[in-house]
């Protein structure tokens, strides 16, 4: 193992840590692996400070910690897995998500049989990508797709034993983001899963921001209505209206469109009197 001395950053780091000690540090460099538990490497700086001492006083040791810099990642997802539940009417299919899905750096949550267990299990642990086979029984995994998104926004990738135009048809909603054909190759269930989820995410970042431009109106609005009230009532001009609601919501520590609201609904009781 190539060893080297510690940087003059990671000495700086280390006494930083030692403030209003008189210490000295010589401490050893090494590179080292760790393995992590879904089979990713994680290449890390990790060195043992040797025991150190006060200049003078041998005998009044510091503790030092051993310290690991992790550098970088060959995967990662090790940082956050993906949390998956499948669902799938034949064992062989189930048999071989549970095999495949860990491999490829994911963790597999739940394994339904059927679409009334899919949704049960998603109410309950909340995954973070949906994979279901169409035709199962009690509930086909269109619908159960559409029960998980009315209770919670979760991506959904179709499976299905063969092309059928129909159901195809049937896929309209936004969280159905991937449709895959039987046998499925881990070549191709990667890239699926890795689009599902950034479409998704970006699907979700666009309806954020459509629900604060729409919010935005709304508290415009309010807040021009609040203006109107003191420019009445107060003899102000628009500007020294708005300024007077800036100053207010200073004063109040209070949002400008809470003063706003405020200011509306007193103007509502005065003429409901």
């Amino acid at each position: 193992m190539a060893r080297g001395p510690i940087s003059s950053r990671t000495r700086a780091s280390l006494t930083s840590n030692l403030e209003g000690e008189d210490v000295s540090v010589n401490c050893r460099f090494a590179i080292c692996p760790l393995f992590l538990k879904n089979n990713s490497v994680a290449f890390a700086n990790s060195y043992t400070p040797p025991p150190v001492f006060r200049r003078g006083r041998p005998n009044s040791r510091v503790s030092v910690p051993r310290i690991c810099l992790v550098t970088g990642f060959k995967n990662q997802r090790a940082r956050s897995m993906l949390r998956i539940a499948v669902a799938d009417d034949e064992p062989d299919m189930q048999e071989y998500f549970e095999k495949i899905l860990p491999r490829l750096g994911y963790e597999v949550v739940s394994v339904a049989a059927n679409g009334r267990q899919l949704v049960e299990h998603c109410r309950r642990l909340h995954p973070d990508l949906v994979i279901t086979d169409i035709k199962m029984p009690e509930m086909d995994g269109i619908e159960a797709a559409d029960a998980i998104f009315h209770d919670r926004a979760v991506p959904v990738i179709l499976v299905s034993a063969h092309h059928d135009a129909h159901l195809i048809d049937r896929v309209d909603s936004n969280h159905i983001l991937a449709y895959l054909v039987k046998p499925i190759k881990q070549a191709d269930l990667q890239p699926a899963i890795s689009i599902a989820v950034r479409r998704f995410q970006q699907f979700q970042a666009v309806c954020r921001e459509a629900a604060n431009l729409r919010q935005a109106l709304e508290d415009r609005k309010v807040i021009e209505r609040a203006k109107g009230v003191l420019m009445k009532h107060a003899q102000l001009d628009e500007s020294a209206a708005f300024r007077r609601l800036q100053r207010l919501a200073n004063e109040k520590n209070m949002k400008l469109i809470d003063i706003a609201n405020s200011i509306v609904t007193a103007a509502q009781a005065f003429r409901s009197t």
